[in-house]
């Protein structure tokens, strides 16, 4: 049986840099009930946050969570930073001593104290975990790993600059080491920047709470081998019809939506034969180059009643570019599936989520909708379908657009995926 957590969110109110100690205030809320607190931070994570914390207006959620990369060979988490337009995530590298104390808080163990109480105060954290005062120790191993850590990712950064000289970095294009074809960004005072850097770049995403749009419902196509009383009972989806001139994060509530990025691949068939036989439709956002090899399973997809959508020419991060290299890549993929899908494309989703004004404008002035998502289960980091299955379990369904990635392991787990989903009484989205 899964573990309960006790902890729901983790909002980051205040960060403070007071004697040499990072001191982070934050809103606990656990069980319906919300508290304050004030925690220390080792100084390597500090500085990672210092940046990311919350401006006027806004909201800062520290994840619940937080991975090793084993490519990169760093410990990582996010905060989400919104508005009341929007909100975005940012990725940072931290401390093991950072996520020992995420993984405590996760689990309840951090003391109460009521928002707005007089006595709130700091809690040491050397009292409830191993990390240390500044004036410890075990700081200055900080620092020294630290140090070290630079040194190993300036190593790493030359190698993977001397790689994507040579070329490509992977032929496969479902495995995650892919990501490592992110362009590096133009200056960074330090290598660790540059990896935090390369990090957002393939990670940053913006995730809307509301989402809207016209429902209209539509009936998929079935296979001619289907028995006659599979046919009788074709798979249902609704459509949700996207209007041009802002980004869609999320479904209204009651809807959810499976969407696949970076094929087509050798895997496209295979999942849009497990989408029909479990009489549900997908939408997926296919790379240019990519449709050469795979053109078939383009058509394929678009027979099946998926919806298709342009995720650039190259997969690269189009936010860098200027306006009309952003208007060439994407209209270069829109030249390329076209034909196999025998109408405009007009869904359009940004290589690692990477957007700003720039790209917005340029995709809003082609007549295209911008698709974004806000449930990530980074299946891109797995090859086991049970870690992928793990999130799904783990996360309200209800409203989500769901970004998943052409793989082995997304294929194995989607038969789960999509039961799990059905048991949740929720109707199944595509767009357009």
């Amino acid at each position: 049986m899964m573990k309960t957590e006790a902890l729901q969110t983790i909002e980051l109110l205040s960060l403070e840099v007071k004697h040499g100690r990072h001191e982070l205030q934050l809103a606990i809320e656990r069980d319906g009930q919300r508290s304050v607190t004030t925690l220390e931070v080792d100084e390597s994570t500090g500085q990672q946050l210092l940046p990311l914390g919350p401006s006027e207006g806004e909201r800062a959620r520290l994840s619940l969570y937080t991975s090793w990369d084993p490519y990169r060979q760093v410990q990582y988490s996010s905060i989400i930073k919104s508005n009341r337009e929007r909100s975005e995530t940012h990725y940072f590298i931290c401390s093991k001593l950072y996520a020992d104390l995420i993984e405590q808080l996760r689990l309840g163990e951090c003391p109460e104290v009521a928002e707005g109480d007089p006595a709130l105060h700091a809690w040491p954290i050397e009292q409830k975990t191993s990390v240390a005062s500044p004036n410890t120790y075990i700081t200055k191993i900080t620092r020294l790993m630290t140090a070290s850590l630079r040194l190993v990712v300036l190593t790493f950064v030359l190698y993977i600059a001397w790689f994507e000289l040579e070329g490509s970095f992977l032929a496969n294009q479902g495995d995650a080491l892919r990501e490592f074809q992110v362009p590096v960004a133009a200056t960074m005072e330090t290598a660790q920047e540059q990896l935090v850097s390369r990090l957002n770049d393939h990670f940053v995403q913006a995730q809307g709470e509301e989402g809207s749009g016209t429902v209209i419902a539509a009936n998929l196509s079935v296979e001619p081998e289907q028995s006659e009383e599979d046919a009788e009972n074709p798979a249902i989806a609704e459509v949700i019809e996207l209007t041009v001139g802002k980004p869609y994060y999320s479904l209204p509530k009651g809807y959810v939506a499976l969407t696949f990025d970076d094929g087509p691949s050798i895997y496209t068939k295979d999942i849009v034969e497990q989408l029909i036989k479990h009489e549900v439709a997908a939408t997926f956002l296919f790379v240019g180059r990519n449709v050469s090899k795979e053109a078939e399973s383009v058509a394929y997809a678009a027979e099946q009643g998926m919806a298709v959508g342009n995720h650039s020419w190259d997969h690269s991060n189009l936010a860098t570019l200027k306006k009309d290299k952003m208007a060439d890549n994407i209209t270069g993929a829109n030249e390329k599936l076209e034909p196999f899908i025998e109408q405009p494309v007009t869904l359009f989703r940004p290589p690692y989520g990477s957007l700003n004004d720039r790209l917005s404008d340029t995709v809003e002035d082609m007549g295209m909708k911008m698709l974004m998502w806000n449930r990530d289960p980074e299946d891109w980091r797995t090859n086991a379908a049970q870690d992928i299955m793990q999130y799904f379990e783990q996360t309200d369904p209800s409203g989500g657009i769901y970004v998943l990635h052409e793989k082995k392991a997304t294929l194995e787990a989607l038969p789960d995926i999509i039961e799990y989903l059905k048991k949740q009484d929720l109707k199944f989205a595509i767009f357009q």
